[in-house]
């Protein structure tokens, strides 16, 4: 299980992790931490849902998502050999 010292820096003073259970997202000011979203996984899907919805137009960002998540299930299956 993942915990708080895992972050990874997404961007924009954003750091996620995941502990096993829910997506873990942290915003830090460069001095401290400002907020802390923990979001169960059946969440995170609707969020990717509405997410892809509002890029219906945006074919560059739509294929960016589907690339990322096409590139985990096959490291996820490469893994699980």
């Amino acid at each position: 299980m993942k915990n708080k010292f895992d972050e990874e820096y997404v961007g924009d003073g954003i750091y996620v992790y995941h502990d096993g259970y829910c997506i873990n997202i942290t915003t830090h000011n460069g001095l401290k931490t400002t907020n802390d979203i923990t979001i169960e996984m059946d969440v995170f899907v609707r969020i990717l849902e509405y997410v892809m919805s509002r890029l219906k137009e945006d074919n560059e960002n739509i294929l960016k998502i589907k690339q990322v998540l096409i590139n985990k299930e096959y490291d996820d299956k490469n893994n699980t050999e």
